[in-house]
């Protein structure tokens, strides 16, 4: 038997899921130094109903005892082969460790991908690898292919207040002080070695929305069928979110025949404690 795993900083659109299920391994959460497993002690809803702006969040990822728990079950479920699709290695030491653990089970193949991305980018990721699996691409194939699809996707995403990037070390205080005043936000994205990179920077909510449509309208050029998947943190990106959607519907070339919108509708609990809640993206 074949499955399907990925991790809680990946995320995947709810609709999607329940055609093509997955098993989630759950990042560690940490709200006032005190650590949940994302998606199994505390669900979404929990998590952004939770907390506040002054908790101190932080993530980690999974023990070794954890790990291999995690993988005994599967052995014991008659599991021999398994896809291990996970977010970027150059953003975390989980793939490293993940890598040794897994390696201990001489009895399962199991063919790690890693995404160099994370969020709804390492998602839409996974739902390529998993679709084309379902299509009759073999894992040693899609391995094969996963620096094409990388390729052949773009992750771009922004904040409406840099608190959270100042406090993980993205920016330093001075940055976040002026971009405050000055309402600087950036539009970000993963580059090609998975490193959290800046796009471009605008004065604005609106700014940046339009920065993102130029982006992506650029990217799917002579494409005859776009995929594109949006997600937000908080209630409060909803419009935001769903201006951006509009405004590149409205953007698409003439070239595009076919284009397919996919929603997250909350950022995982995992990539918000490093982004905050008032984020948001679109991957293509």
């Amino acid at each position: 038997m074949t499955i399907f795993v990925t991790d809680s900083a990946c995320d995947y659109p709810s609709e999607w899921l329940e055609r093509y299920p997955m098993r989630f391994m759950g990042m560690k959460i940490g709200i006032n130094g005190k650590y949940y497993t994302d998606g199994e002690d505390l669900t979404r809803e929990e998590f952004y109903n939770k907390i506040t702006e002054k908790d101190d969040l932080k993530t980690a990822f999974p023990s070794v005892g954890e790990i291999e728990e995690f993988y005994r079950k599967l052995r014991d479920e008659g599991v021999v082969e398994v896809a291990a699709i996970h977010f970027s290695e150059k953003l975390s030491g989980f793939l490293n460790t993940y890598r040794l653990v897994v390696g201990r089970f001489t009895d399962m193949r199991v063919h790690i991908f890693d995404t160099r991305s994370a969020s709804i980018g390492a998602g839409f990721i996974g739902m390529r690898l998993r679709e084309l699996f379902e299509s009759g691409t073999t894992l040693t194939e899609l391995r094969q292919r996963l620096t094409e699809i990388r390729k052949r996707t773009m992750l771009l995403f922004s904040v409406t207040t840099l608190k959270y990037l100042q406090k993980n070390g993205r920016i330093g205080k001075a940055a976040e002080l002026l971009g405050s005043l000055l309402r600087i936000t950036p539009v970000l994205t993963l580059n090609e070695d998975g490193e959290v990179d800046k796009y471009a920077v605008c004065r604005g909510v609106k700014k940046t929305i339009d920065k993102m449509v130029e982006a992506v309208r650029r990217f799917v050029k002579e494409k005859h069928w776009v995929r594109i998947a949006i997600g937000q943190g908080s209630e409060k990106m909803v419009d935001i979110v769903e201006q951006l959607k509009e405004k590149v519907r409205k953007a698409m070339p003439l070239s595009v025949d076919k284009l397919e919108f996919f929603k997250v509708e909350r950022i995982s609990p995992t990539v918000v404690c490093h982004s905050g809640p008032e984020v948001y993206g679109m991957v293509v």
